[in-house]
């Protein structure tokens, strides 16, 4: 018997015994399919040669095209050749032909005989049957009996059709080569040349094949056709199943591309919502999705061979859903598909919202296609379905495109994509279609979309916002309300170590009295008592008050005259006599909060009536001032100045702009565009005029189109050009660019202005600075740059009183109107305006003022002498979805979680609380000074001493928590220094007093000379009064086997308990904490030696406050010199 050999994609074997067989077969690489190899000639001259292939037809699988032909160019395919080596003349041929009127296959086997005549077989088999079905395709050549044998069997059939031709094919009289795979082309002078056989693609599908192959019997040739089983597919995902969220927007298009070929399924799924809608018809269509093969080819990528889309047909009679699949009558792909004879379309009309998120589920197996899209109102649901029997091309690498497919510039969607997932082989075990971890039950896939929460979560559910939020005293962590429980930490009570007043109530000799204060959810007065419980005995006067609005507004902090009061000795008394002029701090606040009427135009200010201060429509009452809630769009309180995006119109108005992505409108009359607002606002006659709004210039991205009178998301198609418009007569001019050749407006104008960005060319060919470079001033007198005056401005300009903005379209306005009617610009005044400030600042009375930050949701202007300012009358909600109550200096001040109303302490009054404490962006808030609590909670106080929420368990706020290491390995004990600790929880529930307990190992063994244990937590936590350690011993002795350094930092109380020390030569412990007091405790616990030589025991400490001693024990040891 001789050698067999294996590999991955070769199986060689050759056996000898009485008979003597041969043969290896090998695949045709996917990614380059051909092979070219010596055909070895036999010279036993009985054996008989076999040649063949197996193949299965798989015509949109990824099988790279090798030769110039492929299956578009012809529906005939070549397999393989024999042809001789030099002179590359052709002996015999194999190729199959689809027959798509025929609906059959056609097999051709085509022989070259000794006699040089070409013998054609033909054999046809169902086309049903041809795609995706493995085939063996073959002949073996007997030559002493002068005869070829051709077989050819499906797998999934046992019978095996053969046919005999009684020629001799020609092997000894040259040397001949077999090729597999690849295109050919017979010329028509060839004794082969059909009209089939003229033009050959490669074979579009997996190919095995013989090589090497000889029999002595035939019939042993046949059992190797039988036994041979190749799978029909091996279904395969990919690694990468989840597609990443996006928000999709414009133009936006994204694409995933599967790893692997599919066989006959997939599965795609996940949550949509419509964010916005945008368009100029009144229908238009929309695709979102295009699920096909990956493929370049249009014809390959047609809808007919797309295994899924998806469109929404949106109207003003009704929304529709359009998802279209298709199903292959014949397997080929090169037929017009202009008749769409394989598509599948299915309309959804849609009577929800379309706007709500919906669940989309396609699922392909075998033989059906079942799509489902279902629409989510609270627990109402609109369920959009179907199931379809289907015949879909096998093995496809699956390519999808999401997004605005169209690429449509006026009518497309915004949408948002969440938790999709696409799957080669479907598992709706790994599908995720559930809600938002946070969720119970939702009707969308963020936490945003919750509908309830989980019984035993820790969250509470807020209907109004849809949201599962941490219970307070929590964290949101990962998903989890993380609290002491989860993170395994000892709750234990303790005793308090100072005593303190509550929170409300001042001190006197440690005798504690209720301030003069208000507490309620709406006010809290005389805030000197409440912040300074411990000195305001030394004062006895109140000055300041917070105002909280129920409507959601700022808490406001105001002050008035001191209110004074006695000390009587039980009591506390208000001291009218002290200032006659005072009320009660109640009745003020209940006067300062009596609302009055405004003044209307014909009452005067003794009506008992309040009027607005200058330039303001409508105002309302603070408790200092009147603010001022609505005034003339953008108007300026010193000029009236119109700035953009307003404008004004022909009743000389100021109005807002109404066309979506223009930042400069104008009115014109339809019956005469040169007569419009851009031009000095004359007399015009409007009697019958229609009026119609133009854009003298759009976004960047967009360009004007008068007919449709929308910005258009395009760019400018001429070339160089950089900005347009659409004329009425559909022609495109040319506004902006970087050469005069082009348009009369150019950028990077430096070298001819200086500090010049953007100028112009004038009529009288004269060139001026339209948009000067950042902090500099254009003149619209001279043209030239100057340093603006304005501070924080990014663009200014001079004169032009009325509205600023025209100066920066002159390129438009040149364009548009006819030379006569060009602007006149008044250039009498030389007055400094201000278009555009630096960012976080706005236009307010021709200044620029810093901007409200972007947690304000409400951000007003007031009259605060000598000018006007920006405020934040209203912030954004927290985490807990309650308003941010804080704001200063244009900013939303968030307090820590339990703190509804708080200050910003002062540098000082942080280092006295914890000098320590390290500061970063995130933890900055736990330095808060709060004031009010958040009224929801009764298991919130706060700490009068150092004002500071904390949340207390059964109504006890005196516990520590207690992190706890078991069995520490004592010569690695130092890791626990480089713990992770979650200070977010630590600092959101105030904690006071925590403590690290380390239980030691049963053999707890020192080696080396120095140990240090120390803790970072005030360094993290700013409320941290007293950090603790306890060091726990066992039953064994903990032996030091050198002379060791133990240094213990930064703890405020050590404690050694249990513990049995055995001294080998020395041990120091020093104890330091920054040179803060140390409470020092040894408890159970024995020092010894079982050494002859004298041994030192050293406990050193700067500033020990207290040391205790119970049942210590030292055996041994001589004690020398020590001093307690």
């Amino acid at each position: 018997m001789k050698q067999t050999i294996s590999f991955p994609f070769l199986i060689v074997i050759c056996f000898e015994i009485q008979t003597y067989f041969c043969w290896s077969i090998s695949i045709l690489p996917q990614n380059y399919p051909y092979k070219q190899f010596q055909i070895r000639q036999s010279n036993i001259e009985e054996q008989s040669a076999c040649f063949g292939v197996w193949s299965k037809y798989v015509p949109l699988s990824n099988i790279v095209q090798t030769g110039e032909y492929g299956i578009l160019d012809s529906s005939c395919f070549h397999s393989f050749r024999i042809q001789e080596k030099e002179e590359n003349n052709l002996y015999f041929l194999y190729f199959e032909c689809i027959n798509f009127e025929e609906k059959i296959v056609k097999k051709y086997f085509q022989f070259l005989d000794s006699d040089n005549r070409v013998t054609t077989e033909q054999i046809s088999i169902d086309l049903i049957s041809y795609e995706g079905v493995w085939y063996f395709n073959g002949f073996l050549a007997s030559p002493l009996e002068k005869r070829v044998t051709i077989y050819i069997k499906e797998q999934s059939l046992n019978q095996i059709f053969s046919k005999d031709i009684y020629i001799r094919f020609p092997f000894k009289e040259n040397i001949f080569i077999q090729i597999i795979g690849g295109d050919f082309k017979v010329e028509q002078t060839s004794k082969f040349y059909l009209f089939e056989n003229k033009l050959l693609s490669y074979f579009p599908g997996e190919i095995y094949y013989l090589q090497s192959c000889y029999y002595d019997i035939p019939d042993d040739f046949l059992e190797l056709i039988q036994s041979r089983n190749y799978k029909q597919c091996n279904c395969k995902n990919n690694q990468i199943t989840d597609l990443p969220d996006v928000n999709i927007q414009n133009q936006d298009n994204y694409e995933f591309l599967s790893q692997n070929t599919n066989c006959q399924q997939f599965l795609l799924a996940g949550w949509i919502k419509i964010l916005e809608i945008h368009k100029i018809s009144n229908e238009f269509q929309f695709q979102l999705f295009k699920l096909m093969g990956n493929f370049q080819h249009p014809q390959l990528i047609q809808e007919n061979l797309c295994a899924f889309q998806l469109f929404y047909q949106l109207s003003t009679q009704i929304n529709q859903i359009i998802v279209t699949t298709y199903s292959y009558t014949l397997p080929v792909i090169n037929i017009d598909f202009s008749t769409n004879p394989y598509l599948k379309k299915i309309i959804f009309d849609v009577t929800y919202d379309i706007q709500l998120w919906h669940y989309l589920l396609v699922e392909k197996s075998d033989k059906f296609i079942s799509i489902t899209i279902t629409f989510y109102q609270g627990y109402n649901q609109e369920k959009l379905s179907f199931t379809l029997e289907v015949v879909q091309f096998q093995m496809v690498q699956l390519k999808l495109l999401y997004g605005n497919i169209f690429q449509s510039k006026s009518d497309y969607l915004n949408i948002q994509l969440a938790g999709f997932q696409i799957f080669n082989c479907p598992d709706f075990n790994n599908l995720q279609k559930g809600c938002h971890p946070t969720c119970k039950e939702c009707d969308g896939p963020t936490k945003d979309d919750c509908l309830s929460c989980y019984e035993f979560s820790n969250r509470r559910y807020i209907s109004e916002f849809k949201v599962c939020i941490c219970e307070y005293g929590t964290i949101d962590q990962n998903n989890e309300c993380v609290n002491y429980q989860t993170l395994q930490l000892n709750k234990i009570e303790v005793q308090q170590f100072q005593k303190l007043c509550q929170y409300g109530f001042f001190e006197i000799d440690n005798d504690c009295y209720q301030c003069p204060s208000i507490i309620k959810n709406d006010m809290i007065t005389c805030l000197e008592c409440i912040l300074n419980p411990k000195t305001w005995i030394n004062t006895l006067f109140c000055q300041t008050s917070y105002l909280v609005h129920q409507n959601g507004s700022v808490a406001k902090n105001f002050s008035y005259e001191n209110l004074q009061y006695v000390f009587t000795g039980d009591e506390l008394t208000y001291c009218p006599n002290c200032d006659l002029n005072l009320k009660a701090p109640y009745d003020l606040i209940e006067a300062s909060l009596i609302f009055k009427n405004f003044c209307s135009s014909s009452q005067s200010i003794t009506d008992n009536c309040y009027f607005c201060f200058d330039k303001c429509d409508r105002c309302a009452i603070l408790p200092t001032n009147l603010l001022c809630v609505d005034r003339t769009a953008n108007a300026s309180f010193a000029n009236n100045t119109c700035y953009a995006p307003n404008y004004l119109n022909f009743y000389k108005k100021c109005v807002s702009c109404k066309l979506e992505n223009c930042l400069y409108c104008f009115d014109y009359l339809a019956s005469d565009p040169t007569k419009s607002t851009l031009e000095y606002l004359e007399i015009f006659s409007l009697n019958d005029e229609e009026i119609k709004i133009g854009c003298a210039q759009c976004r960047e991205g967009f360009i004007f189109e008068f007919k449709t009178s929308t910005c258009i998301n395009q760019k400018p198609i001429q070339q160089n050009c950089l900005r347009s418009y659409i004329n009425l007569d559909d022609k495109e001019i040319c506004t902006l660019s970087n050469d005069f050749s082009i348009s009369l407006e150019k950028i990077n104008c430096q070298n001819l202005i200086l500090h010049c960005k953007q100028c112009i060319k004038t009529i009288q060919t004269t060139i001026k600075c339209i948009i000067c470079e950042d902090g500099y001033i254009v003149s619209s007198i001279t043209g030239v740059c100057s340093i603006c005056p304005i501070l924080n401005s990014k663009q200014c300009q001079q004169d032009n009183l009325l509205e600023p903005g025209k100066w920066q379209f002159q390129g438009f306005v040149i364009q548009f109107l006819p030379p006569k009617t060009r602007i006149n610009y008044d250039v009498s005044r030389s007055y400094s305006i201000v278009i555009e400030c630096l960012q976080g600042y706005r236009i307010l009375d021709n200044q620029c003022q810093q901007y409200c930050d972007q947690f304000c949701s409400v951000c007003e202007s007031e009259k605060i002498a000598p000018s006007a300012t920006f405020y934040c009358s209203q912030c954004k909600r927290n985490y807990y979805k309650e308003i941010i109550r804080v704001q200063a200096d244009r900013q939303c001040i968030e307090c820590p979680s339990l703190c509804q109303v708080c200050q910003k302490r002062s540098t000082d009054e942080i280092n006295q609380i914890n000098p320590y404490f390290i500061q970063d962006a995130e933890n900055s808030i736990y330095t808060q000074r709060c004031i009010q609590k958040v009224p929801f909670d009764s298991k919130i106080h706060i700490d009068p001493t150092l004002a500071i929420a904390q949340y207390c368990y059964q109504d006890n706020c005196n516990y520590k928590l207690e992190i706890i290491y078991n069995d520490i390995k004592c010569n690695q004990i130092e890791i626990i220094n480089d713990a992770e600790y979650i200070y977010k929880y630590l600092n959101e529930i105030g904690l006071k007093y925590i403590t690290i307990k380390i239980n030691l190992e049963q053999n707890c063994e020192f080696y080396t000379n120095e140990y240090i244990l120390k803790n970072y937590f005030k360094e993290n936590i700013f409320s941290i009064r007293l950090a603790e350690l306890i060091v726990n011993g066992s039953v064994n002795p903990i032996t030091f086997f050198k002379k060791s350094i133990f240094q213990v930092q930064t703890y405020d109380q050590i404690v050694i308990s249990n513990t049995i020390f055995v001294i080998l030569y020395q041990l120091e412990m020093i104890l330091t904490n920054r040179g803060q007091s140390i409470n020092f405790y040894i408890l159970n616990t024995k020092f010894y030696t079982d050494q002859s030589q004298p041994i030192q025991i050293s406990i050193k400490s700067d500033s020990l406050y207290q040391l205790n001693i119970q049942n210590l024990t030292i055996s041994d040891i001589s004690i020398e010199n020590s001093i307690v």
